[in-house]
This record gives structure tokens, sequence and C-alpha cells, in this order.
């Protein structure tokens, strides 16, 4: 936790052991703001040290909380189906643009009549993620009753 607290954060932690089929640690970092939570983790193996999966956990932490984007990898992958389907323009601004987002975004547009579109500020590293969504309704939501 010391990198954490010479970034002048006051970090919380607890340690456990637990029963697990697997060998190694495991590392979970959870950073909580005012509008927001992310997560960062790592996992270890044979033959590496403890002290480097919780370092690499941090790294990821660090990555996001030194950025400029408001979602963090995991969420941003996760919440563009969201976005796809909503009514009208949805923007968010990204800590990182994964294979795993370029991925879901590739396989959405393969699916709906939508265009995503990244923009990218060099200057100041913002990433902001942006799509017209289909404005999609289900039969429940508007009002259409099932069979009789």
């Amino acid at each position: 936790m010391g990198r954490l607290a010479e970034q002048g954060l006051a970090p919380q932690g607890e340690t456990r052991r637990v029963e697990s089929p697997g060998k190694g640690a495991f590392c979970f970092v959870l950073a909580e703001f005012e509008n927001a939570r992310a997560g960062f983790s790592a996992l270890g193996g044979i033959g590496k040290r403890a002290e480097q999966v919780a370092e690499e956990a941090v790294d990821g932490f660090l990555k996001y909380q030194n950025g400029r984007g408001a979602l963090d990898p995991n969420l941003a992958d996760q919440v563009v189906p969201y976005m796809a389907l909503a009514d009208g323009e949805s923007a968010v601004t990204v800590s990182e643009v994964t294979e795993h987002l370029k991925t879901n975004i590739w396989v959405i547009e393969q699916f709906l009549p939508i265009k995503f579109v990244l923009e990218e500020d060099p200057v100041g590293d913002r990433k902001t993620l942006r799509v017209t969504g289909t404005a999609f309704r289900s039969m429940f939501h508007s009002g259409a009753r099932g069979r009789s």
C-alpha cells in the first residue's frame, strides 16, 4: 500500500486466506469515488510472488486514477450494449481502449444499424466513445400486452 500512500491516498486493506483449488494469490483494488466505483485485479500463479500480484493490481488502478476517463477498462466494454440500445446520443470517456472493448463494439455493429465513434485527444490523452442508439423499445415498454 506504499505506492498508494505516496499518491496521497489512504488505502484500507485486508489479507485473507481462503480455500481454493488453485494455487497463488489474488489481489483486488476497489476504488470508490463520489459518483463511481472502479475495480482492478491481478491473479497470481506458481512462482509468482504475492507482492508482484499486488503491484499489478495497483498499476491498473494508478493508470486509471491518473488518466482522464470516467469508465475503467472493465466497465467500458460492459456499457456499450446499453449505449447501442439507448435513445439518442450517448457519450462516455474511457480510461483505456482494450481489445475486449473493440470486440464488443464490432459485434454490436454487426447486429444493429449503428456506428460507434472513438474520439482520441492526443494532447490530453482523453478518449471519448460516442454512438447514436437505436431507441430500442420492448413490447412491454411500449404498452403492448402478451398473447391471450
